[in-house]
């Protein structure tokens, strides 16, 4: 089954790569937006043709002589002809953009064009050039078709900003010759800038004097130069606005001229500088003047410079938002163009879109779908106030050549995208709502997969020539996991590197999961996170881990390129290069086939970098790709991504670039199948994917916990398909079959997606207590300071941050605190802080939906809990009227916690360790298994309590303690003094003065509690009752010292301890019933309710893994193989939970496990 379905595949790519051979309607690109295709014979080119066109149209006549066609009277007709208007077609209103529709009909002996205006009949010339694309010499024709076609957007350019880099004018030239080729119709010049003024003035020659410029200094456009690319732009079509940014962005004009732009000498330079602007660029209906980035000092100066540019004939263009300065329509401009988030639409005057489409901040493939998906600032189409959109490359940080400059910015397929995007219009979702992850299936899945078909049949063709970094990506799947926390450690392992699983992972008791990508660049978290969705949304900050891995089948043994990119770095950034032998500086890696792919040699790593060092090969478009071996068959890659704070980033991008391409990095390699479940089956992979995005919003959204939505039978009924059909994955299917599954499965999960929210969200349990956090606003912890005072959000929640829900009688809740029982009191007025009352109030609070699954609103009537920031001191507000869904100070999300109250029935939390009956003749300590050790020894808050019968009474007797056994003056103990004091002592520099308890007599058998509380100090318990509480305040200089910040602590003794130059110092000699340790510190209650007589030997257990003449333990990676026995096996972590039972082959998590085999335990390390 395998080798046919592996044969299929690669005869359907065969099939693939030599129907694309030669143009055809299916490669347009833009798409037409009307299509009629025929069943005649197609034009055949290479023959003369009789060319009537009333336009004269350089552009056609040239297309048929380029084709070998003689224009001659008896030549086959090419005919053209100017209507008023072509039926159905669509136009908006901008000034000085005529009408572009057109209509092509085109047979085997004639082709008629049909077109409102001269920009019509180029616009039809360039798709007939389009459609004469790829074809063998000789051979060369057009399909026979029927177009009818007109743009949604009228404006659809792209910009270069040779201000601050230069681009030669033959190479400017041919970006609007080829652009042109996909109509593209403008080409905004941004001539001058801080770095050098590009445009020749006759009048002022030192503008563009070498002495004036800081780079690329001497290089600059004649006015010859000008004219000559507006020639060319109006032979295409393409209208050039050129900018003359004023009065921001002009440090080379003060440096030629000695004055400001808004002195008074300095405009009326600039009004000289218009008029040789508006002689040389006759034919250009716009000046762009900037006016961005620059307080307006003079209220006269934009005024003067607008009524200029109006007085030499033209329309005046600036960017928006303007600082200072309200735009309107009658602020003296024509057009906007809008750039950042800042940027919006001014009502009664035309809006160029480019907030978002600033391609220096670009990616190579996932940015490229977030502008192909996204619509035109929310419109399906242009209007009189949205004018259509321009891809902006800026180069801030300097680049060795306007080759890196085209590559880097992924420039041709950027511009290209946007232009089809304006073009067709649509777009399901601004990017703002739909970001830039490419849906595994679907309309807009489909939608980009035909735009990447046709883009790369055009950078074979007409491209061919050009840096296009850009291959073939939407057949490249991943599996990515949940975001681990790793506290900011990007070493931190979790257990995606021990085992790969295909749903979900389990990680201190929380399970995390898998979801499928497609692409090959993902964003985890944009490069504008809070603003831009990306693959988890916009929520996740740093201090998380995620995986992310896939197989890729090999047809056969091969080395291929790898294109590989963690951190894309911003052609406007001053961006610290990787440390040598690391891919960025978050601490990424990458492994194939289990071999770890090392990045390479930075031309930039450890240079001290400003906009004026060259960016180097930081970016995988700058440089050759790595050369990798591929095994035949199925090769494992495997990635790791930590997202930690990167210093020397100003933008930390949560990303990876991962592609193989043949080894120049020009195309992907053809016959890889890439599949995280090493299916070959594309059918198989499709429901595999679509049942991944089941369970993946199933696990998102549904959920037995506070602020998902409740489990119902319409969502067990779908994970009961899902099953199912997981089931068969592997089973011989037809296509027929697979698409009956997927229907089914479609059907339901559409039916799911309509009627979850029904059920409403979970609300709280009232026999526990939660934490309410607010995770985007300063990560914050609603808090008790106490009753009657006023709450608080702290950062490290406490006892005073975990309340009840306790149900009232109209079905609302009181809160309660678990600290010191205060209620909150929904009693503060609009926009003042919300106290706690020591008696239940009049009124409850309701628990509802937030704007996002999982976050909440607590709300009474009108008044809502709000999260404020730190210039309020994080106080907790009435804000929000009580409905306020979206404000991430409104936005709460639960934990329960296993805390209770003092006033509740007290239990003891389990220990994370145990250790039970040792017998110590004073001769040496018992040291704690490093392993089990670590915990504790990583721990900033701990408990300590000890079981013990003393058989002597020594000058000191060491309980516990924790030491750096290489050091003889580095450690913390517990200990007994004389037999009537108790107390902790630090030995580092000095002692800690005043530790030991008085008046404590010890005698006989006794249990001792130590707490160790950072924001409390010690507290000491002898057999249940508080004997002392050393206050932290009260420890001086050398703080709070506990088992878990010794200096390099190594090692956790009992009854004593081991230094460099002691082999047990303060020996305890006597029995340790039972020592007991917690990573949290303990409350009272808590410490009375500790069970002395629960004495397991189920953890901690010491005992070496042996083979039994009834048992055979075979231990491999993450698997414990248990056989022979007819006893039953349980398998137990060390914090004893049950991790499985049976007699089986047991799936485990690595690390440390204890199997029990009837009343024997032996301890097994998984790694």
């Amino acid at each position: 089954m395998t080798k046919n379905l592996l044969a299929f595949s690669l005869l359907a790519a065969l099939m693939l790569t030599a129907a694309t051979a030669h143009a055809k309607v299916e490669h347009l690109l833009p798409s037409p937006q009307q299509i009629t295709a025929t069943q005649g014979t197609s034009f055949r080119l290479n023959r003369p043709v009789n060319i009537s066109d009333p336009t004269d149209c350089t552009l056609l006549k040239d297309l048929f002589k380029s084709h070998g066609c003689a224009i001659s009277a008896t030549g086959v007709p090419v005919t053209v002809t100017i209507v008023n208007s072509i039926a159905g077609a669509f136009n908006h209103n901008l000034a000085n953009y005529d009408n572009e529709a057109y209509k092509l009909d085109i047979t085997s002996d004639a082709v008629n064009i049909t077109a409102v205006t001269p920009v019509g009949v180029i616009r039809a010339a360039q798709t007939l050039a389009q459609l004469a694309e790829g074809h063998e010499p000789g051979t060369e024709c057009l399909e026979a078709v029927n177009i009818t076609d007109w743009p949604a957007f009228k404006l659809r350019g792209f910009m270069h900003d040779v201000g601050r880099s230069f681009i030669t004018v033959d190479e400017i030239k041919k970006h609007i010759e080829l652009l042109s080729h996909f109509k593209v119709n403008t080409f905004h010049w941004h001539l001058t800038e801080n770095q050098a003024w590009r445009f020749e003035v006759k009048a002022y020659p030192e503008l563009t004097s070498s002495s004036s410029m800081t780079r690329f200094p001497g290089k600059f456009y004649t006015q010859a130069d000008c004219r000559e690319v507006m020639a060319v732009g109006k032979k295409h079509g393409v209208t050039v606005i050129p900018e003359i940014d004023m009065p921001g962005h002009s440090d080379a004009f003060v440096r030629a001229m000695g004055c400001d732009m808004q002195s008074t000498q300095g405009k009326e330079i600039l009004l000289k500088v218009l008029e040789e602007v508006a002689e040389v660029f006759a034919d250009a209906p716009y000046i762009h003047i900037g006016a961005d980035e620059k307080t307006i000092t003079d209220n006269t100066f934009l005024p003067t410079m607008t009524a200029k540019v109006h007085a030499l004939g033209k329309k005046v263009v600036c960017w928006n938002p303007i600082s200072g300065v309200s735009i309107s329509a009658n602020s003296g401009f024509d057009m906007t163009q809008m750039w950042s988030t800042s940027g919006r639409v001014i009502s009664g005057m035309p809006n160029i879109d480019c907030r978002y489409n600033y391609t220096n901040h670009f990616d190579v493939f996932a940015d490229l779908v977030g502008i192909y998906k996204s619509s035109i600032y929310y419109s399906d189409r242009g209007t009189d106030e949205i004018a259509g959109t321009i891809s902006a490359p800026w180069n801030d940080r300097k680049t060795p050549s306007q080759e890196d400059i085209i590559a880097q910015n992924n420039f041709y397929a950027n511009v290209i995208a946007s232009a089809e995007r304006a073009w067709i219009g649509g777009g399901k979702q601004y990017i703002e709502q739909g970001g830039t992850t490419l849906p595994n299936s679907g309309e807009e899945f489909e939608e980009f997969a035909d735009w990447e078909r046709r883009f790369l049949f055009h950078k074979a063709n007409s491209l061919k020539n050009e840096p296009i970094p850009y291959v073939k990506q939407t057949n490249v799947r991943w599996h990515i996991t949940d975001p681990f926390p790793n506290g900011g450690n990007s070493s931190a392992v979790f257990p995606p590197e021990t085992s790969i699983s295909a749903d979900e992972y389990e990680f201190n008791g929380q399970k995390y999961g898998v979801a499928m990508a497609t692409g090959a660049g993902i964003y985890l978290r944009h490069t504008w996170g809070g603003t831009i969705p990306s693959f988890y949304g916009k929520t996740y900050d740093t201090g998380h881990t995620a995986y992310a891995y896939t197989y890729v089948y090999s047809p056969e043994t091969q080395t291929v390129g790898a294109q590989i990119e963690f951190q894309n770095y911003g052609r406007s950034e001053r961006d610290t290069a990787p440390d040598a032998g690391k891919w960025d500086r978050k601490g990424s890696r990458l492994w194939i086939n289990d071999t770890e792919i090392l990045p390479p040699t930075w031309t930039n790593t450890g240079k001290s970098i400003n906009n004026e060092v060259d960016l180097g090969n930081e970016n995988f478009s700058a440089r050759q790709p790595l050369q990798v071996q591929l095994n035949k068959g199925w090769n494992k890659v495997f990635i790791k991504l930590p997202y930690v704070n990167a210093s020397g980033v100003r933008l930390n991008k949560w990303m990876f670039t991962f592609v193989l391409t043949d080894t120049e990095g020009r195309n992907a390699v053809d016959g890889l199948i890439y599949s995280p479940t090493k299916c070959l089956d594309a059918a198989a992979e499709n429901v595999s994917s679509l049942l991944m995005q089941i369970k993946s919003f199933i696990r998102s959204e549904i959920r037995d916990e506070v602020g998902y939505y409740a489990p119902s039978e319409a969502s067990e009924s779908m994970l009961t398909a899902v099953n199912q059909v997981q089931e068969t994955l592997d089973q011989s299917m037809t296509e027929e079959e697979r698409a009956a599954q997927l229907s089914s499965l479609t059907a339901e999960f559409t039916e799911l997606k309509a009627t979850y929210r029904n059920a409403g969200i979970v609300q709280p349990k009232q026999d526990i207590y939660y934490y309410l956090h607010t995770p985007s606003r300063g990560s914050r912890y609603l808090s008790s300071n106490g009753a009657g005072q006023g709450a608080t959000g702290i950062e490290t929640p406490t006892k005073s941050s975990a309340w009840k829900f306790v149900k009232r009688t109209d079905n609302t809740f009181n809160m309660v605190n678990c600290a010191d029982g205060s209620y909150l009191a929904p009693t503060a007025s609009n926009n003042t802080q919300i106290s706690t009352a020591a008696t239940a109030p009049s009124k409850g609070w309701t628990i509802q939906a937030a704007n996002t699954t999982g976050s909440v609103i607590v709300t009474s009537g009108n008044v809502q809990l709000n999260q404020t920031n730190s210039g309020l001191g994080w106080k907790i507000y009435n804000w929000g009227d009580g409905t306020n869904t979206s404000d991430d100070g409104c936005k709460y999300s639960f934990t329960a916690t296993d805390l209770t109250s003092d006033s509740d029935p007290q239990t003891c939390p389990k220990p994370r360790l145990v250790i039970t009956d040792i017998e110590l003749d004073g001769s040496a300590p018992y040291r704690i298994a490093d392993e089990q050790a670590a915990g504790i020894l990583s721990s900033e808050k701990n408990t300590f309590a000890i079981d013990c019968t003393p058989s002597a009474t020594p000058a000191v007797a060491c309980y516990a303690a924790a030491t750096q056994t290489g050091h003889t003056s580095r450690y913390f103990t517990f200990s007994m003094l004389d037999g009537n004091r108790i107390g902790p002592r630090y030995i580092g520099q000095n002692e800690l003065e005043g530790w030991y308890t008085q008046n404590a007599t010890v005698t006989g058998r006794h249990q001792i509690v130590l707490v160790n509380d950072p924001a409390v100090g010690y507290s000491i318990y002898l057999d249940g009752s508080a004997i002392r509480t050393i206050d932290v305040s009260a420890l001086g200089e050398y703080g709070h010292i506990h088992f878990g910040n010794v200096d390099n602590a190594d090692a956790l003794y009992l009854g004593g301890l081991v230094t460099a130059d002691s082999e047990n110092k303060y020996p305890f000699t006597g029995t340790i019933h039972s020592a007991r340790f917690w990573d949290q510190s303990l409350s009272a209650a808590e410490v009375a309710a500790i069970d002395y007589t629960d004495n397991k030997t189920d953890i901690g257990c010491t005992t070496p893994l042996t083979d039994k003449n009834d048992i055979r333990i075979t231990v491999g990676s993450g698997t414990i193989d248990i056989s022979g026995t007819t006893s039953p096996a349980t398998v137990y972590n060390c914090q004893g939970t049950i991790v499985a039972e049976g007699i089986k082959t047991l799936s485990v998590p690595s690390g440390i496990l204890l199997v029990k085999v009837g009343n024997e335990v032996f301890k097994v390390i998984v790694r």
